[in-house]
């Protein structure tokens, strides 16, 4: 046993004197070039990060609290318009779609019962969705039915449903679709001679109404880009459309008349003069025939027809359309912006003023107008006649 312990004893004291041997030698001097340049980047890409961050949480600030700017969509005709169409002698009312270009009929559609007539029409501005009015064609009958019209991307009719809006005792004289196809303004013509203008909602089928005295009337309805307003001309009482057009170039409606502005989700019903404000008043010897707003909402215009007077009828002024022009107000400054006259518009012409998304072109009686171009008008083919047309 001693002996062991003195053989351990002598092996520590062998490993303690290497220990004590030892010297302290310098690390090697070799350096890392690759080490010491990342160190002095760190503080760089660690500030590089923070902005970027910072950056990213200013543009979904953005995008959350900044209204949305809507894309410019290309100057592009629509395709196909939509024209309600007469009864004649050989065959009945008839919804005809047609290409723009050249006016080929690519569609029809005639009412199921002979005893009615599509009476008006209005696109949602898609292409595909349009209201149209179906209504008795006796003088002495009054009523009205809305009803939906889809078309197939080849211009086909798809479908044509009710749409739950309809009045046993009362005509539309005009009506116009929002842009998301939800929301319907109709003007409205009552048997104890009252007016109004209403707002429809199609998917909770509620109303709202607002009255008009018996000694005016609503026409050239139209609603805002946004949705939010509603367009309309306001005049002193004439005879319906659809006896314009089987007159000719002369009218009973004659000058006068104001473009309007109405808010339906900010005016309570009521009077619509009195919660509607005054865009433009009709230029001297002149009606409105259209009303409607730019696609960037900064701009009104109208389409007004120039009359003079031709004689008396009975008891009612007889007045002969001599010309049209398209008249463009500031919605800032309140000012005439610019006026472009329409050469061969009619009087016969169906009052109709429809844009478009890129602005540039517009739909009129007369035919497809080209703001770009000075106001060159293209005449559609085959809309002779037409009660009303819509793109």
């Amino acid at each position: 046993m001693n002996e062991l312990e003195r053989r351990l004893r002598d092996a520590l004291h062998a490993t303690a004197d290497t220990v004590d041997e030892y010297k302290e030698r310098p690390l090697p001097t070799h350096t890392f070039r690759s080490r010491t340049p990342s160190r002095r980047l760190v503080p760089i890409l660690t500030a590089v990060a923070v902005l970027i961050l910072i950056a990213g949480a200013l543009g979904i600030r953005h995008l959350l609290h900044d209204d949305p700017k809507p894309l410019r969509k290309p100057p592009v005709v629509p395709k196909y318009v939509v024209a309600a169409m007469p009864a004649t002698k050989s065959r009945p009312s008839t919804l005809e779609v047609r290409e723009i270009h050249g006016g080929r009929q690519v569609a029809a559609q005639r009412v199921a019962d002979h005893r009615l007539a599509f009476t008006s029409v209005a696109g949602s501005g898609d292409g595909r969705t349009f209201f149209v009015v179906v209504s008795p064609r006796a003088a002495d009958s009054c009523s009205a039915d809305v009803r939906r019209l889809t078309l197939a991307p080849s211009g086909a009719i798809e479908d044509l449903q009710p749409t739950g809006l309809s009045f046993p005792f009362s005509s539309i004289r005009d009506l116009a679709v929002s842009p998301d196809g939800k929301k319907i303004a109709y003007a409205r013509s009552c048997t104890g001679g009252q007016n109004d203008m209403g707002s429809y909602d199609t998917a909770a089928r509620t109303k709202t109404t607002w009255t008009v005295p018996a000694s005016q009337y609503v026409s050239s309805l139209a609603w805002t880009p946004d949705g939010r307003s509603i367009a309309f001309a306001l005049a002193s009482p004439g005879i319906s459309r659809s006896m314009i057009g089987q007159l000719g170039d002369v009218s009973f409606d004659g000058p006068g008349g104001e473009a309007r502005l109405l808010d339906p989700g900010r005016s309570p019903q009521g009077d619509l003069r009195t919660h509607s404000t005054r865009l433009l008043t009709a230029p001297r010897d002149a009606g409105l025939t259209g009303v409607r707003i730019s696609s960037d909402g900064r701009q009104g215009q109208v389409y007004a027809v120039y009359y003079i007077k031709r004689g008396i009828r009975g008891q009612e002024t007889e007045y002969l359309a001599v010309g049209s022009k398209l008249i463009t107000v500031s919605l800032v400054s309140g000012q005439q912006t610019s006026v472009i006259p329409i050469p061969g518009a009619r009087g016969s012409d169906p009052a109709v003023l429809d844009g478009e998304a890129s602005g540039r072109y517009l739909l009129t009686g007369a035919g497809v107008v080209d703001l770009r171009q000075g106001g060159r008008i293209e005449r559609i083919a085959g809309l002779s006649g037409a009660l009303d047309v819509s793109w």
